[in-house]
């Protein structure tokens, strides 16, 4: 049970991922750039704007989700107010008398270049990694998909969270080793 809390805790701190633009089909582009915290930070992008990352040029947030689902299913996050999700990384951290690793962060970057080389992944699974006091967070780029077609990367979305504290913080809803990626196995 204990893993099982850790895995959330740890998961939690890379909601970040979900910081980039969603897009719903091969057409739409990102807009908007609303990472900022506050409406000044909020930027209109260019349609000539081109982020890099290595490997692959990814033209003003292009998507292509016509490769990565099929028919969505539960599975792929929930939405949190960020205060729920401190409160929630600070009494597992606080269970653990600060042993532990709180999470850590990888950038953007890192992200557009995995779903930029990999079209037809549509999610990321992260692990704890390490001995005890050096761990560190494995980041895996993956395309989970059942025979059937079906994809656990519907999210839920929370609309009583205030204005300007949506699309930030996310909750994991596919856990493993139930459901692992290929460093997981």
């Amino acid at each position: 049970m204990k893993t099982i809390k850790f895995l959330l805790g740890i998961t939690f701190a890379f909601s970040t991922l979900f910081l980039f633009d969603r897009c719903t089909g091969t057409t739409e582009k990102g807009g908007i750039d609303t990472t900022g915290t506050d409406a000044k930070a909020t930027v209109e992008r260019g349609t000539s704007d081109t982020l890099k990352a290595e490997g692959c040029d990814f033209v003003d947030g292009e998507c292509n989700n016509t490769e990565r689902y099929g028919t969505q299913t539960d599975g792929g996050g929930k939405e949190i107010s960020p205060e729920a999700g401190k409160v929630m990384v600070t009494d597992f951290y606080n269970e653990h008398d600060g042993r532990i690793i709180k999470g850590g962060f990888i950038s953007k970057e890192a992200l557009d270049a995995i779903f930029c080389n990999h079209q037809e992944f549509n999610g990321l699974y992260c692990y704890i990694s390490g001995k005890a006091g050096e761990e560190k967070i494995v980041i895996e780029g993956f395309h989970a998909v059942d025979a059937s077609g079906n994809t656990p990367t519907k999210v839920v979305y929370d609309s009583s969270i205030p204005a300007a504290d949506r699309y930030k913080v996310f909750l994991t809803q596919t856990l493993c080793p139930t459901m692992c990626g290929s460093c997981g196995e």
